[in-house]
């Protein structure tokens, strides 16, 4: 049961990410939200990693930590990023969705990069996932108006989720050697150093008038949202199937979206929660299918 718990609290932190970065707005930059939020993360981490570290004997080399780092660069400086932009421009339950559907390029991903098989009917279920997903966007009302740029804001949504697809493909051979919590731990912190040196090398700052509301909101980014959200998630993996954990992502959109309605105003359209849908059940079909090939 505690495992189930631990999933669910992971889910209500991360379904809060795109209503909290909506509220920020344009009071911190999205390059300045994202490696502050993933600093603090790291920084939250940090001792439990030492931990497992000390108790392993082991101590990391230059070579393991660039390893652990290239992901983390394609995760904070690239993803998470390109999502914070997304919900700069366009709006928070719009980009939850997409963000929401990277499962579906991680299959992809897996099948070219990892070589692991895909039937006929995982292909067929990952194109139906894809058109919905097109469904969705089409269905957008405000696709030329509202928001600051609702078409920019979708665009950077769907290169967020493909990314973040790559990133989880390629971090599958790091979380197995070093462990979730160092890995986590290690490529959040070097992926936001990174981001922060392209920031300034661009001409760009990280600098921000703080106040009280602004630096809570970030604390929370940092410590809840990508700190002990991702350490009870992986406490959870533990305990119960990796496909059975990520299942419970597809709440996140639902979540987010009526938190986005009761704060923000959004709304989404009947017709794009259909299409979600469509997407949720192919997808449940995939980690399905996989578990009884496993099991056979």
């Amino acid at each position: 049961m505690v495992p189930y718990l631990f999933c669910f609290i992971t889910i209500l932190f991360f379904s809060t990410l795109e209503v909290v970065g909506k509220l920020i707005g344009a009071n911190i930059s999205p390059a300045s939200v994202t490696v502050y939020r993933f600093i603090i993360g790291a920084i939250v981490l940090a001792p439990i990693a030492f931990s497992e570290l000390k108790k392993k004997s082991k101590k990391l080399n230059f070579r393991e930590i660039a390893g652990m780092t290239i992901p983390g660069i394609l995760n904070v400086a690239v993803s998470m990023y390109l999502l914070q932009i997304s919900v700069f421009y366009g709006k928070a339950f719009l980009s939850a969705i997409i963000i929401s559907t990277n499962p579906v390029f991680t299959t992809i991903f897996a099948h070219f990069i990892l070589k692991e098989k895909m039937s006929a009917k995982v292909l067929i279920a990952q194109i139906v996932s894809i058109l919905a997903l097109v469904g969705i966007v089409l269905m957008e009302k405000d696709l030329f108006s509202g928001s600051r740029d609702i078409s920019l804001g979708i665009i950077f949504a769907i290169l967020a989720a493909v990314s973040f697809a790559l990133y989880t493909v390629l971090s599958k051979r790091q979380v197995k050697t070093h462990g979730s919590i160092v890995f986590n731990s290690v490529s959040f912190f070097g992926g936001a150093l990174i981001l922060a040196a392209f920031t300034l090398i661009q001409g760009g700052s990280l600098s921000f008038t703080p106040n009280p509301g602004n630096l809570m909101l970030l604390l929370y980014l940092g410590i809840f949202v990508t700190g002990i959200a991702y350490y009870l998630f992986f406490q959870a993996l533990k305990k119960i199937p990796a496909s059975v954990g990520a299942s419970f992502f597809f709440l996140k959109p639902v979540i987010a979206g009526l938190l986005a309605f009761l704060i923000l105003g959004e709304r989404m359209h009947n017709l794009q929660a259909l299409f979600y849908l469509v997407i949720v059940m192919a997808q449940l079909y995939i980690v399905f299918s996989k578990k009884r090939v496993k099991q056979a």
